[in-house]
This record gives structure tokens, sequence and C-alpha cells, in this order.
């Protein structure tokens, strides 16, 4: 099978890939399972023309119910592995040898189908032996959810039983190649053609004799035949013809002699190479043999250690599993010890508390989940944020997570009683969602809405987005809140707005003056609609006396700034409608004391559209406040562009207003600034200026720091 399964690699890779898997491990305590069943996974044909034709393998399996989710556990029978007798190399076909190669891990993929109905599928490319069968230490891969299948509150039993019901179509495993047989069929095939070449010299060398000899004799035969007289006629008798024994060979010539030494060495240097050809030969056979026996005892020896190997790896394995297991039992342990009472209400069905903050319609809320949050189990936190509805509305709430978290968002409606209205269960990790979305048409009321990670994902950032949607999901535009506050000056400067005539003539210094820059000239703008309230540059502007600052008062001024610099952030965002109420009663508005008053940082802002600013001109206030009214300190921002930073309280029985209160800084539209202390006018009704803080006059100089006066000297006639 080529690459072995990444379980056979060192003991530091598994447990390094075991600990970042444990967070993705479902429980297994709440698993059901089939029984277990054996299957044959066929071998493919070789893909790129070499390896067995055809084979099979054991591999056995089961069905389980992993916290909501279907899943496989499987494991490869050792010593299983069957192939056909026909191998392919190179094109050529081979008939194999010795016993047929067992693979370290194969590819299992299948589909699994209850009846005609498709339930998933699945594909391990690396799937090896494996002894373990639970969700968290087995070898399992998803398949799907239970939800579409078994209906919720059903019994083990018919969790079970369903398991039971469904069946498995195992697809081919791939090719299956043997490199110890590639390597001796490639030795036998360099053996053959090694005979086939020495054969051919062979062959070669004698035909090279042959022509020789054939040579020989010719020049044998055109020798010149001797005669010798035979009597008295002088008649000559053909030597040839009778030859006589007593007459000597012919004597070789010098060129003769020659070639036939040439000839005779050629033969014998040939029969010498064709012999030292023969003995390496033998010796490359009888090398590829011994390599064919290592490799077989190689073989025998790996199959008879790979259940010793795969049992100290798993062993390994379940150590790291029970240490990473407890790690984070603990650490959930921890957490949790920190938020009793803070997470769920305790009553009839343990509803979560919404305690991590306000959506607002239109404003992504960015959150991220930690291991100090709310948790059910050690892989599991959730946070929980108040939604307020105040109309009839279709709204799409959606989380955006990442690859690491994807999110499940849960939507549980308050009134009349807690009921879960909609959800949505994102898939484990390892399905690529990271935006998850629900749609609810919803009516006037309070909502809560619980993101959590999924099954076995990470705990990571998150952005939250509620939108107002159509009929077709198609999303409303909303004129969203004004930002939250980072720093004093983030305030943006609204448009200024008319404001009544020139100060009195108790305004003392350059406030009169200052005052009339703020209003602005009154020729060529709209005159100030009429309030009972005098505008917040006009209540400022005439301070009922002076007083001499001290040090301590600008350290107060300074302290109340640095509260509200950059990093300040609201944990509440509240929209105050025009007639004073807050939509849906998100904030009470009345100053309530059975309510709790327990100060949090607060940003008030009035809903624009309609009227755009409360009672007093206030359009916004950032600060610390409880449900009932503003404490402490904070900003307010006017709608004449003007801005108090320092003390602030709220008027009772009125609808939620906050007012300066004790010492602060009173900032103009143009940019100047006054350190006033304020107070409740005498009626309760209003507030006023008490005092306006001013720089002590600078000391007389000494005397000795007096110019000296020059005296005027007589001017001389002229004669």
């Amino acid at each position: 099978m080529g690459d072995s399964h990444a379980r056979c690699g060192a003991v530091a890779a598994i447990a390094v890939s075991v600990a970042m898997g444990l967070t993705m491990a479902p429980n297994p305590a709440s698993a059901q399972s089939s029984s277990q069943r054996d299957i044959r996974v066929p071998f493919g044909p070789p893909v790129s023309g070499d390896g067995y034709t055809g084979g099979s393998v054991g591999v056995s399996y089961a069905f389980l119910n992993c916290f909501g989710e279907i899943h496989i556990s499987y494991s490869v029978a050792a010593g299983t592995a069957k192939t056909s007798d026909v191998y392919l190399m190179g094109g050529k076909t081979y008939i194999p040898d010795g016993v047929a190669p067992q693979p370290g891990s194969i590819r299992f993929a299948g589909t699994v189908s209850r009846g005609g109905e498709v339930i998933g599928s699945f594909a391990d490319p690396y799937a090896a032996t494996y002894s373990a069968k639970g969700c968290i230490s087995g070898q399992t891969q998803k398949v799907g959810m239970m939800t579409p299948w078994v209906a919720k509150g059903a019994t083990p039993d018919q969790i079970i039983n369903f398991l039971n019901s469904l069946s498995l179509r195992a697809e081919p495993a791939g090719p299956v190649r043997d490199a110890a047989l590639e390597s001796r069929l490639k030795a036998q095939d360099r053996a053959r053609q090694a005979a086939v070449e020495n054969q051919q010299r062979q062959e070669k060398a004698a035909a090279e004799a042959r022509r020789l000899a054939e040579e020989r004799r010719k020049a044998e035969a055109a020798k010149p035949v001797s005669r010798t007289p035979s009597g008295p006629g002088g008649g000559y008798a053909s030597q040839q013809a009778s030859p006589s024994p007593q007459s000597a060979p012919r004597p070789l010539t010098d060129a003769e002699r020659g070639d036939r030494a040439i000839a005779s060495d050629r033969i014998l240097a040939q029969q010498r190479l064709a012999e030292e050809q023969r003995i390496y030969h033998q010796r490359q056979l009888a090398a590829a043999e011994a390599e064919r026996q290592r490799q077989i005892q190689m073989n025998a020896a790996m199959v008879q250690a790979a259940p010793i190997i795969y049992g100290a790896l798993e062993s390994v394995t379940n150590s790291i599993d029970q240490a990473f297991a407890q790690a984070k039992a603990n650490r959930w342990s921890a957490a949790q010890s920190n938020l009793i009472g803070k997470c769920r209400d305790g009553a009839e069905g343990n509803w979560p508390i919404a305690k991590d903050g306000d959506l607002v319609l239109g404003v992504p809320t960015r959150s991220e989940l930690t291991v100090a949050d709310c948790g059910d189990r050690p892989d599991n936190r959730f946070k929980t944020f108040r939604l307020m509805v105040d109309e009839p509305m279709r709204v799409r709430i959606k989380a955006d997570g990442s690859i690491w978290m994807n999110a499940t968002i849960v939507l549980i409606g308050t009134k009349p009683q807690k009921t879960v209205i909609t959800r949505y269960d994102a898939p484990a990790t390892g399905v690529i969602t990271a935006s998850s979305a629900i749609v609810a048409n919803l009516s006037p009321g309070e909502y809560h809405v619980m993101i959590h990670n999924a099954a076995g994902a990470g705990f990571r950032p998150f952005t939250v987005l509620v939108q107002k949607v159509d009929a077709k999901n198609r999303v409303i535009r909303t004129e969203p809140p004004p930002p939250p506050l980072n720093t004093v000056e983030a305030f943006p400067s609204p448009p200024q707005a008319p404001t009544p005539g020139p100060a009195p003539t108790r305004a003392i210094g350059g406030i009169a003056g200052v005052f009339a820059n703020v209003a602005g000239s009154q020729q060529n703008v709209a005159p100030a609609p009429t309030t009972p309230r005098q505008s917040a540059a006009r209540i400022a502007a005439q301070p009922l006396q002076t007083a001499i600052g001290t040090d301590q008062d600008k350290a107060d001024i300074a302290g109340i700034k640095a509260r509200f610099a950059i990093g300040w952030t609201p944990s509440r965002v509240v929209e105050i409608n025009a007639r004073g109420n807050s939509p849906a009663s998100s904030f009470n508005t009345k100053c309530n004391k059975l309510v709790s008053a327990t100060p949090e940082p607060t940003l008030l802002t009035y809903k624009t559209g309609e009227g755009g600013q409360g009672p007093g001109g206030v359009v916004r206030y950032a600060g610390e406040g409880s449900r009932c009214r503003p404490q402490t300190a904070g900003v307010i921002q006017y709608a004449d562009g003007t801005q108090w930073i320092g003390g602030v309280t709220s008027i009772d029985e009125t609808p939620f207003l906050p007012q300066p209160e004790g010492l602060g800084e009173f900032k103009f539209a143009e940019g100047v600034s006054k350190i006033l202390r304020a107070r409740k006018t005498a009626d309760g009704s209003a507030w006023e200026i008490a005092e306006e803080l001013v720089d002590p006059p600078p000391p007389p100089p000494p005397e000795s720091a007096k110019p000296p006066v020059r005296k005027p000297t007589a001017k001389k006639r002229r004669k």
C-alpha cells in the first residue's frame, strides 16, 4: 500500500497529534454502539500498471452514537490480507512467490445507508489495526447526525436498534504493491537477460571457430599436387592420388602460422570470457536468492511483531488521552467553581443567565470563548446575551467564528415562560462552517441568545450580528446606535441647535461672549423649539458665584477624565425613545428603589428619528450607572454641542435623565472649558451652576521689581 499509517510513526509524533485532536473528541460515556461486524474490503486494480490484479483484506467495524452524531469505529484485521496469483510490473505478467503482503494501512471508505436512504459517507486514507472502540480513543469517522433519524428522547435500546439497522457499502481500498516481490522479480529478469546474452556470445564464438576451420580446409585443398616418375617410360604418378606414407607434410608459411596463432588465441579468450561471465551471473543469482530469503524473514518478523508494536503505541496513546482528559477536566472544574450562580438560573429547565451584555440591532458584537467561561462539559463553553425587541419583526442572528470554532446558536424566549424558540447546531470540527445563522419572527419582548462551540470545536473569538430581515430574508437597513465610547473626545459634535437669546447680564467676564458665539446668528437659522428647560450652555453661563479653585479640584477633574480615557467600553448600550421609555423595558427609566443598583459601565443614547434628544437636550450619556439612574461620574453630551464631564445624578420620579451634580468640567461648543460645581435647583426639577472655579489672581509685584521712575531734566536754553 505504499505509505504507512500515521500511527506507525514515532511516539512523539503520536503524542502531538493526539494532544491536538483531544479537544475535538466526544465523551465515550454518552456513546451507544451497534453489534460488531466484519467485511472484506477489495483491493483496486493497479493504477500505474504495477501491483496485484486483485485481493482483499478484512475489516471489523461498528456504528456509534457520539453526542447525537453517527460515527463508524473500525479496525483492519491483522494478517487477513489475500492477493491474486497474478502480478503486473513494467507491462509484464508474473506469478508471485512467497506469502501475500500485509499492508500497514489501507484506504477505508464507504457509504452508510438505511434501507434505500443514504445516511452519509466517510473516508480514511490511513486506516490501520486499532483495538480501542470508543468515541475518544477509537479509530472513528463521522457519518452523519442522529437528529433526522431518531426522535428526541429516544431510549438507549431504540438508538442501538437504529444503529444495528444501518448497512455499509465499502469502496475498493486501492491497489496493493509488494516491494520485496518486485525486487526479486527484477533480479530474476536481470539473471535471465545475462544468461541469454551469455548464450548468444557462446554461439557467436562457435560460429567463428567453424568459419576458421572451413578456411583452413579450403586452404589445404588449394595446395599444389607433386608428381614423381613412375618407371622407365618417364611417366609420373600423382602423389595425391597415391600418397606415400613416408612423404613429409608441406611446411607452413609464416603468414599461415600467424593466422592460425591469432585464431587460436581468439577462441581461447572468448572461452575464458564466457566462463567469467557464467561465474559472475551465478554469484548474482545467489545474491538475489539471499536477498529474497532475507525479505521473507523480515516480513515474517514484522507480521509477528505488529501486534506488539500496535499494543505499545495504543498504550502510549491511551495514557496521553487520559492525561489530557484529566487536565481538561481540571481546568473546567476550576473555571466553573468561580462562576457558581452566574451561568444558569437553577430554576426548572436550568436556563442560562444573560450575563454577557446586550445585542443591538445592526451592531456587530465581538466576543470570545475562553476556558474561563461557563460550560456544561470540559470541551464546551458558552456565552449568553440579551436581545430586546420593541416591535414585531423578523430577525436573523448570525455568528461568525472560524474553522476551529463552529458556533452553535440557541434563541430563548423569556415570556410567558422560558422556552427555546429555535436553534442551529453546528457540525463538529473538521467541517468548515465558519458562519452560523438562524431566522425567527419575534414579538416585542426580551430574548436570550446563547452562543457555544460545536462538539469538539475549540474556544475562539467570534462576532454576533442581529439584523432585521424581510419575508425573503433580505436585510432591512436600520440606523445603528452610536459606537461605544473610547475616549472623552470620542463624542462627535452634532449640528448646533439654535439657543435662546443673549445671556443675562448676571454672566461674568468672558462667559457672555462665549455663550454668544455658541448661540450663533439668529438671522439664518430656524427659531429654537419651545421647551420649559434652559439649554445647557445657558445654564453653564450663569454661575451664582465664583470661587478660587484648588489644586485638589484640578486633580479630581483629571482623575475623572482618566477614567473615561481610551479603553473605556460600556457593558450596556441602551436606547431611549422620544417617549422617555427604553424599548421593551430593557432599562428601567424610572428611579425604582426595588431594582438592583449595582453600577455598571453604561452608554445611553436617544433613538434617532423619534425626537433625537431627551428632556433637557441630552443626546448621549456614558458612565457608571445602575438600572435605576446614573451614579458617581460620567460624560453628558447635549444637543447644543456642549459637554459635561464630572459628577452625575438623575432627577427623581422622571424618565431616566442624567444631569450634572458636583465638580466637573463644562466644555462649550467653541472648545472653551470651565471648571464648575453643579447642583440641583431648590425644587429639584433641574440643575444649576453653584459656582465657577477660577484661578487665583497673580500676586502684586514686589517693590524692588517696580521699574525706576525717571526724573525729568530741565531743558537748556539756546543762547
